[in-house]
């Protein structure tokens, strides 16, 4: 592609080397390069400077927007984590997405503030004011060294390859969903659906409970304190392969649930579950 049709994005997620292992096999990355955004200095070599480790894209806007792009970049991300991203600590792990494009700014800035929790968003939406490249050891570090450490799962950096397809995933954004019982909700969504918890946050020991969790690529977000809908909301969750979700399932009878598959519901073959906030789960083979 001409790079005068393409757009050019600054994104930092915490280590660069899971970051830029994750963007470029987004639709619409064109071109990723490890680097630094903000410091203050044009060399790699001498104090800390303030940077950012960061991905340096270009997009084609055709096909990746800044509102998607934000999207993906939240799901690799605890994004009220300040300075601090899986057990990387320091400034330089801060989040951010950076341009030198106004517009896009705007566009990030937006993307934040129609969030619920938006208040409580570390990540910070900033002009680029100076970049530098990373070292050469630095680019594309974990496809030349894949058992490197990194801060992300392999699931999550395979999951918008188009070679490999997740047995359970996520396409479109899942809802915030709100729970009123942190124990009932571990039960199900941990011990029962077999979700991990990624991150977990309760900013004060008497303030509510934020916290993603995610099996495979499927990620969903629970918070005590709000929700995308009232209790009660549908959720369609788009999976590769009914029959197999349906038989994990039944190797953990549950006390009062005993799921079945609708194969003639009008998306494709589905398992609707109910969560005990009376969120409604419907795990649709076709779900778009």
């Amino acid at each position: 592609m001409d790079d005068t049709a393409t757009e050019e994005l600054y994104v930092a997620g915490g280590c660069l080397w899971g970051v830029q292992a994750f963007v470029e096999t987004l639709p619409g990355v064109v071109f990723t390069e490890a680097g630094r955004a903000n410091g203050t200095s044009d060399s790699l070599h001498g104090d800390y400077d303030g940077y950012a480790e960061c991905v340096r894209i270009r997009i084609d806007p055709a096909v990746l927007s800044v509102d998607r792009l934000m999207t993906y970049l939240f799901e690799i991300i605890d994004p009220y984590s300040v300075n601090r991203q899986g057990p990387d600590v320091g400034e330089k792990y801060r989040t951010g997405l950076y341009s030198e494009n106004p517009e896009h700014l705007d566009l990030a800035r937006a993307f934040i503030t129609a969030r619920d929790d938006a208040a409580l968003i570390a990540v910070e939406v900033l002009p680029l004011t100076n970049y530098v490249r990373s070292a050469d050891e630095h680019q594309d570090r974990l496809a030349r060294c894949p058992d490197d450490s990194c801060h992300l799962p392999r699931e999550l950096l395979d999951k918008y390859r188009t070679d490999k397809r997740e047995p359970l995933g996520v396409g479109a954004p899942v809802p915030v969903l709100r729970m009123f019982d942190e124990a009932a909700a571990r039960e199900f969504y941990v011990d029962y659906l077999r979700f991990d918890v990624q991150w977990e946050h309760r900013f004060e020991p008497d303030l509510p409970l934020y916290m993603r969790i995610r099996r495979g690529s499927a990620v969903l977000d629970l918070s005590e304190h709000h929700g995308d809908g009232t209790p009660g909301s549908v959720v369609w969750i788009p999976i590769v392969d009914a029959d197999a979700f349906h038989a994990d399932l039944g190797t953990r009878p549950h006390r009062r649930l005993r799921p079945g598959i609708d194969r003639d519901a009008p998306g494709g073959p589905t398992i609707q579950l109910t969560d005990p906030s009376g969120n409604e789960l419907r795990f649709c083979e076709s779900a778009e």
